[in-house]
């Protein structure tokens, strides 16, 4: 509750809610105070009664610095509501004590501090003594001592909506397109160029990243790395399982892929960056149970190659390739997961249904397969023998 004015105090108008007056002297001058006239923009001394009265009667309203924009009792928030009681309890004990005993703020706030501390059911902890001069002073100012949650964080943005404008129109232009090589920190040294050209930014300001960042996010997109994306391989690379696959036994379920390797290949004809690993998953140990090296585009052929590996044992390659496995998955899968490339198709592969091996299809550069394209690489370097990069078949 304001008691009185004080210097820097805005006068509203009820009803519309306008500046009128600002309080420029709060001190008492043969019972009034000075005051500046927004409308006339001249200085003049009020009666103080005069000025009570018309706030009292609800003409003009106090607008103070450091007020509550929602006041505690519209916050419906019950620890808000005890903790102002606490909080006011607290300071008018202090305030008590300083006027009764006649001693300082401090040696007030220690003797309450010490009183507490001797009770031996205290159920809360004792504020700061910092805590406390800041509630008294609110209290000598007309302040809440508490404003609640609601009071905090910005109410108005701190860059205007034609600095977000122009940081979306150079987002989508430069950066969110497919395959772009624009990072964040080009796009946000290039949006302040314009800003600065526009005039829309100070000489001595600049957009961070993080504000670039949070623009796009809330206007543009949500994931910036899809936008920058091979559409050919993004579905691929941010799809996610939603259900689970479960698999009873080994060989109940084997996924079978062929993964570009991004290697260069030394070979009698000559170099080739076309170097394919055909390879094949046990779903359920997750063992490598069949894999082929191919120069140039896997063909059917390939694939039944790594088909067969899966039916037979490869504890000799195993061994030879240095890996120490007491497991050695191998036999007839019961389903056969392929994608649609076209070493997927034909009639042998068709024909593995005589085998017992039931083949179905997913969608090309989509899951389960490509899921397991990591592995595979690791899988491959063994196989080459060597992991440089760099290698010779």
């Amino acid at each position: 509750m304001k008691h009185n004015l004080l210097n820097g105090d805005e006068l509203l108008d009820a009803h519309t809610g306008v500046t009128t007056m600002l309080v420029t002297n709060a001190k008492l001058v043969a019972g009034r105070v000075k005051v500046l006239n927004l409308a006339s923009d001249s200085e003049k001394f009020i009666p103080y009664e005069d000025l009570r009265q018309r706030i009292a009667s609800g003409e003009l309203t106090i607008k103070r610095k450091g007020d509550a924009l929602v006041h505690a009792a519209r916050q419906n928030n019950t620890a808000l509501d005890e903790a102002v009681q606490r909080a006011l309890h607290l300071a008018r004990e202090v305030q008590r004590l300083v006027a009764s005993r006649r001693i300082s703020a401090r040696q007030a706030y220690l003797c309450l501090k010490e009183k507490h501390l001797d009770n031996p059911e205290r159920p809360l902890t004792f504020p700061s003594r910092a805590t406390v001069y800041r509630h008294l002073k609110r209290l000598r100012q007309g302040l809440p001592v508490l404003v609640g949650d609601k009071n905090k964080g910005n109410r108005t943005p701190r860059r205007s909506e034609q600095l977000c404008n122009l940081v979306c129109q150079a987002a989508e232009r430069h950066m969110l397109e497919p395959m772009s090589r624009w990072s964040v920190h080009s796009l946000t040294a290039y949006a302040n160029q314009l800003a600065h050209s526009a005039a829309l930014l100070s000489p001595g300001d600049s957009m961070s990243k993080k504000f670039v960042r949070k623009v796009i996010f809330e206007n543009l997109s949500t994931d910036m790395e899809l936008e920058r994306m091979d559409p050919r391989t993004a579905s691929a690379a941010k799809s996610t399982a939603k259900q689970s696959i479960r698999v009873a036994m080994p060989l109940a379920r084997v996924e079978q892929d062929a993964v570009h390797l991004p290697w260069l290949v030394r070979t009698p004809t000559g170099d080739t960056k076309e170097l394919y690993l055909v390879y094949a998953i046990d779903c359920a140990t997750g063992m490598p149970v069949g894999w082929h090296l191919v120069v140039g585009a896997p063909t059917v052929g390939d694939t039944l190659k790594c088909l067969e590996f899966v039916l037979f044992s490869n504890a000799a390659r195993f061994k030879e390739l240095g890996i120490t496995s007491d497991k050695d998955c191998y036999g007839t899968p019961s389903l056969l997961v392929l994608d649609n490339g076209p070493e997927t198709k034909g009639e042998r592969v068709q024909k593995l249904s005589h085998l017992g091996i039931d083949v179905m299809y997913c969608k090309s550069r989509q899951p389960p397969g490509q899921a397991l394209h990591r592995a595979a690489e690791s899988l491959a370097q063994r196989e080459a023998g060597d992991p440089a990069g760099l290698h010779t078949l």
